[in-house]
């Protein structure tokens, strides 16, 4: 199963994939999300912040360093700077070139798969915006997008 985690009894499991399949994959990139789907997650949790320009991009942490060849604040660059930024690398060299997405491109890559996301703004105030399933807006830290398909 990959990173998927199994947070309920058997009768009514739901598996969570933490980041996308972020043991396999770059956490927080479109191919972890495509994983997770593939590994059969039924719920992907994610992570977003504002930049300076106020897009969404799904970066965990604070700070670029760790996941991506950026360094610096998420809310001190451009999305379009952002967008450019290996984050693929720091996990393997295989995954070079993958780039940071955005909230849109998440949304219609893992619409035919997924039936729920929980998107996560990580400190308060970077999320003060997340988007939901529909292109709307909700003024929250933190939103679960999407029903469970049965």
């Amino acid at each position: 199963m990959g990173a998927v985690q199994d947070v309920l009894a058997q009768d009514g499991l739901l598996r969570i994939a933490h980041r996308g399949a972020s043991e396999t994959s770059p956490e927080n990139t479109i191919h972890a999300f495509r994983q997770a789907i593939a590994d059969g997650a039924d719920m992907i949790e994610l992570d977003v912040r504002l930049t300076k320009d106020g897009s969404l991009v799904i970066v965990h942490d604070e700070y670029l360093n760790r996941t991506t060849s950026g360094q610096g604040l998420v809310c001190d660059r451009h999305v379009d700077e952002i967008r450019r930024l290996d984050a693929g690398s720091w996990f393997h060299p295989q995954f070079a070139g993958i780039r940071v997405p955005g909230t849109l491109v998440y949304r219609r890559s893992t619409s035919k798969g997924i039936s729920r996301s929980d998107m996560d703004g990580e400190e308060p105030g970077d999320a003060r915006v997340v988007d939901d399933a529909s292109g709307g807006r909700r003024h929250l830290g933190r939103c679960e997008i999407g029903a469970r398909l049965s």
